[in-house]
């Protein structure tokens, strides 16, 4: 003897096609994307990146070639470093530092609780440039100590530490903390000349 199951199963079907539907869409937005960018490199996030330092194609090769003559360590994981280029890659992007937009740097500790219990921390060195993009390098605090040392021994003009002054200038008065730091790295320039 068999027993047959005559209930409706259409109502599990409705419920599954309308998740399917969006994920579907988001598939085709990225495959069409994906295809644009295949016809037009410039349409990649990185060939913008790359032309606020110049024209792209002279930058991709300034960053080859200063990676071919210098590739220091960088202390902090994921983080590519050579003389005057800091390349942070992601599982989706590659971000591009030049170091001579390098304008301020700072610790920034991030404190966990668990129901109310300190947990542990996150440290990250934050790297401001020129034209107002922060960048976040995360890892322990020897590594991220030791990047924000590296990077004041290279550029001894970079503004460090954090104050509420500084963040409220580097967001409302971007152009006055780049003349800032511009007029820092001329003196620096004539101190070393001399």
């Amino acid at each position: 003897p068999y027993m047959l199951d005559a209930t409706g199963f259409r109502a599990a079907a409705y419920g599954g096609l309308l998740a399917g539907i969006p994920l579907a869409l988001l598939a085709l937005y990225n495959l069409r994307k994906a295809m644009a960018r295949m016809r037009d490199f410039t349409m990649w996030p990185i060939y913008g990146q790359l032309a606020l330092s110049g024209r792209p194609e002279d930058v991709a090769q300034a960053i080859d070639a200063g990676f071919r003559q210098s590739r220091g360590a960088c202390p902090v994981n994921k983080v590519d470093m050579s003389q005057w280029w800091m390349l942070r890659k992601s599982m989706f992007g590659l971000d591009v530092l030049p170091l001579n937009d390098a304008i301020w740097v700072h610790q920034k500790v991030t404190r966990h609780y668990t129901n109310g219990i300190p947990t542990g921390r996150t440290f990250a060195a934050i790297v401001s440039d020129r034209h107002g993009r922060q960048f976040a390098f995360v890892g322990r605090e020897k590594k991220v100590m030791a990047l924000m040392t590296t990077l004041v021994e290279r550029l001894p003009w970079i503004a460090m530490g954090y104050s509420a002054e500084m963040e409220n200038l580097f967001r409302s008065q971007l152009t006055q903390f780049v003349a800032a730091i511009d007029q820092r790295r001329a003196t620096a320039a004539q101190a070393r000349c001399a």
